[in-house]
């Protein structure tokens, strides 16, 4: 469901992880997995706070809030189509011929649409809590934000956008790593890289 309903399925795992004796749960996601870690997050601490989910949202039920959130390659704002890949992608999921080649050459089910009509005129007080606004609710938390100069799916703009909402936030434990050598999320995400990760998740959560 494009983020909207994995937040579940995200939960669920770091429920899982806690009992199995997990002392920390750090969340990483690429691409659309970075949407869904940082909107379960942002979803989490929200309900755990008692505060109002945007109208889409309401009836999820997130509750565990992990301890740091790693988010590489992401969209900072849903229905974009600035490139050729996300317009590919759109046309992929929207029709059921697209539908259809996914199952086929990705073996990608996708599930039932969940999203409003994107021509609606509220949509964006309705639609799900998008990555932009999420990052903005778990800032206090630490949090790494990747940005690929390559990325041909989410150029640069996106991560710039992520890192700004996270940094206007007081007390903010965000970081931004814009990498010049790098394409999108995990088809780009080098051993080096994975390695500078591990080291900043170790250092995020030790100082907590």
């Amino acid at each position: 469901t494009l983020s909207h309903l994995e937040v579940q399925d995200v939960d669920a795992a770091i429920a899982w992880a806690k009992e199995l004796g997990a002392r920390k749960v750090v969340l990483v996601g690429f691409s659309m997995g970075a949407a869904s870690v940082v909107r379960t997050a942002a979803l989490a601490t929200l309900q755990n706070e008692n505060k109002e989910f945007p109208l889409y949202d309401q009836g999820l039920v997130v509750n565990n809030v992990p301890d740091a959130v790693v988010s590489i390659g992401g969209v900072s704002h849903w229905w974009y189509r600035g490139s050729r890949n996300m317009r590919m992608m759109h046309v992929a999921v929207k029709y059921r011929f697209g539908q259809k080649f996914l199952e086929k050459s990705g073996r990608v089910r996708l599930g039932e649409n969940t999203w409003p009509d994107e021509r609606a005129e509220n949509r964006q007080k309705i639609q799900p809590l998008d990555p932009a606004d999420s990052v903005a609710v778990i800032a206090k938390r630490p949090l790494l934000i990747i940005q690929g100069k390559f990325d041909d799916y989410f150029p640069r703009h996106h991560g710039d956008t992520l890192a700004q909402r996270a940094s206007e936030v007081s007390d903010s434990k965000s970081e931004y790593w814009f990498e010049t050598d790098m394409g999108h999320a995990e088809s780009a995400t080098t051993e080096i890289l994975v390695d500078r990760i591990a080291a900043w998740i170790l250092k995020s959560v030790d100082s907590k």
